[in-house]
């Protein structure tokens, strides 16, 4: 028996061992042979809202223990993908959703000791079906510019077409193989080309299509009728030299580009307007060139708009308090304007003011650019209208709750109603109104909004939170809209994303704290939805906002000069088709009842100009998002399409 068990265990003495070093030879295999991605492919790479995407995985090592793949949306969150197998590949399958977002595909492979991750990027866009107007986005370009911490903002070239009311098609380079089906071609950047693909536009404008370039020639500068540059300029103005063209016609701001401008000598081309430098010096460059070929049109808009409307409308990131007229020690939104002082603001009977929308204006090139090749092509487009019905132009009167003084408010109530305007009623945390006057603005159709406090309260997003619940408990209303008190704001976008985490849809703070940057500092009359920064993938954040003009700082004016301010910021968003918004606070409504009076006659004597509140802007504005012209099929001049909402 002894001799059974002493030869028991050394067999078992043996297998161990022999196990022991099976498991080492095959850790150190393992080790020294980690698994390797050796294919990873997502196809296609810009894929249409609701298509399918296919994703291709092959991975080679020892000791596989698993493959997963997911989605990781633009917010950070995942989405797993099923992968199978079959033979020596994976694959797995997408089922794309929300438009015009990069979404990033991650492949997670494991052996017995080391783990690999991959990504891949795809874009999603929206489909339209055939559509007449193509935008071209690469992919790559767009990652490259993240990976170098650089924004991408010929993306919000979808903002200004949506926001127009035109329907088009995003696509990618590989698309440039079978430019057919559209007729105008939107680069809305300095495009990198290979010879092919240049080639291929050639051929396009060759055939009768028509070219509109944004930012840069893209390597097509006989295209477009333009030298090699010679120079980049970082900011500069653009001067219109032909005020009878259409694209040209109409433009009076000063045009301020912030961004940049390269510098085309002309050859070939006709020059609708040139380039001044940032000191307003005038520069033998043009920045509007149009050329004509057998049967094509190439337009070049050399300075990068798209860059400047986003620059001009959000301004810089605010860190630190601004530069005089407006440091106070107190972090606000006019801290971050680009605007300048001297050359974009003009005098009205002696009061210096930014008069003019200059984004507006810069916008309207692009969409001018766009009806013209429309018209000269003879390829109609439609075109979904800012407003409905007869409505050209809205303003937009609010009121903000500060000192809580009821019988006040209760006078500018009664003056509202009286002049049958409703307007929006900004509630300051603790300095609010009885229950009774909320049921009175609610009954007779006023907004009442939230006027968050980070003046003498922090600026966080749980302080946000916390008056958003306590304004929305204390009025028992669902409020969608906000006004900083005293435009408050620090860094550049933090707080649009926490507005979209909080039930806040359209923001009013982007304004003027002090009287001399009364008017349009931060460029536009029109409400726009705000584009991220880089590390956010430059996403459109679903904030409407809605810039304000002026408040009752003019009170030590005669009312003659503040009336020639106010209607003239009222004229300036009734010629833009957009939105002019004056603050009057309850407080002040013993100095200010005149003037309020005499701006709504002002507005009413506008064919077409009406009152909204801030929700009522809101409502419309992302109703008509909803509502799309599909399958657009253009023969013989004549146009058919479906109109989808």
């Amino acid at each position: 028996m002894g001799a059974i068990a002493m030869g028991f265990k050394a067999t078992v003495l043996i297998v161990a061992s022999v196990m022991i070093v099976v498991m080492l030879s095959s850790l150190i295999l393992a080790y020294l042979n980690p698994p390797r991605i050796v294919y990873f492919e997502v196809v296609p790479r810009t894929v249409k809202e609701g298509r399918t995407v296919t994703i291709s995985v092959k991975v080679e090592g020892f000791f596989l223990r698993s493959v997963k793949a997911r989605i990781l949306n633009p917010d950070g969150s995942g989405v797993p993908i099923e992968l199978k197998r079959v033979d020596d590949l994976y694959y797995g399958t997408w089922r794309a959703a929300s438009p015009f977002e990069v979404y990033r595909v991650e492949v997670v492979a494991s052996s017995l000791t080391t783990t690999i991750t991959q990504m891949r990027y795809m874009k999603v866009v929206e489909d339209l079906g055939s559509q007449v107007i193509a935008v071209l986005i690469g992919l790559d370009d767009q990652l490259n510019a993240w990976r170098g911490s650089r924004d991408f903002f010929p993306v919000y070239i979808r903002e200004v077409l949506l926001h127009a009311g035109i329907s088009f098609e995003t696509i990618g380079k590989s698309n440039l193989s079978s430019l057919i089906p559209y007729r105008i071609l939107i680069l809305p950047y300095n495009v990198s080309f290979t010879g092919s693909e240049r080639e291929r536009i050639t051929e396009f404008v060759a055939s009768g299509g028509a070219l509109i370039g944004i930012g840069g020639a893209s390597g097509l500068n006989a295209v477009f009728g333009v030298g090699e540059a010679e120079g980049v300029l970082e900011e500069g103005y653009v001067t219109v030299v032909n005020e009878t063209h259409p694209i040209t016609s109409n433009l009076d701001s000063s045009l301020h580009v912030v961004g940049r401008i390269p510098l085309y000598p002309l050859e070939g081309g006709c020059a609708l307007a040139k380039v001044r430098g940032p000191s307003g010096e005038e520069l033998d460059y043009p920045s509007i060139v149009l050329k004509r070929h057998l049967n094509g049109l190439a337009i070049l808009i050399a300075p990068d708009l798209l860059s400047s409307i986003v620059n001009i409308q959000q301004g810089k990131p605010i860190t630190e308090d601004g530069p005089w007229p407006v440091n106070d020690d107190i972090l606000k939104t006019d801290d971050g304007i680009l605007l300048n002082y001297t050359t974009d603001r003009e005098t009205v009977l002696g009061h210096k003011v930014f008069l003019k929308p200059i984004a507006d204006e810069e916008r309207e090139i692009i969409l001018k650019s766009i009806l013209y090749a429309s018209w000269d092509r003879g390829i109609p487009i439609p075109i979904l209208w800012y407003w409905p019905g007869d409505v050209l132009a809205v303003a937009l009167y609010s009121h903000d709750s500060d000192g809580g003084d009821e019988l006040k408010a209760r006078c500018l109530l009664s003056n509202m109603s009286a002049l049958g305007v409703e307007s929006t009623w900004c509630i300051l945390p603790g300095e609010g109104y009885s229950s009774e006057f909320y049921s009175l603005l609610k009954e007779h159709g006023y907004e009442i909004a939230l006027h968050y406090d980070a003046l003498r309260h922090p600026w966080s997003e749980t302080e946000f939170y916390s008056q958003y619940t306590a304004v929305s408990s204390e009025t028992d209303v669902a409020l969608v809209s906000n006004k900083n008190h005293y435009l408050r704001w620090e860094q550049w976008t933090e707080f649009y994303r926490w507005c979209e985490r909080n039930g806040i849809q359209v923001d009013q703070t982007k304004g003027p704290s002090k009287v001399h940057n009364f008017g349009f500092l931060y460029g536009s009359s029109h409400p726009y939805f705000p584009i991220d920064d880089w590390e956010h993938q430059n996403r459109f954040l679903d904030v409407l906002e809605i810039t304000l003009q002026d408040q009752e700082m003019w009170r030590s004016w005669p009312d003659r000069e503040v009336l020639a301010v106010l209607n003239n910021f009222t004229y300036q968003a009734y010629k833009h088709y957009g939105v002019v918004h004056h603050l009057f606070h309850p407080a002040h409504i013993h100095r200010a009842y005149r003037v309020l009076n005499a701006t709504v006659q002002f507005i009413r004597s506008l064919p077409g100009m009406r009152t909204w509140t801030s929700k009522q802007i809101n409502d419309w504005e992302r109703s008509r998002r909803g509502v799309s012209f599909e399958h657009l099929n253009l023969s013989e001049r004549r146009l058919r399409f479906y109109i989808s909402s």
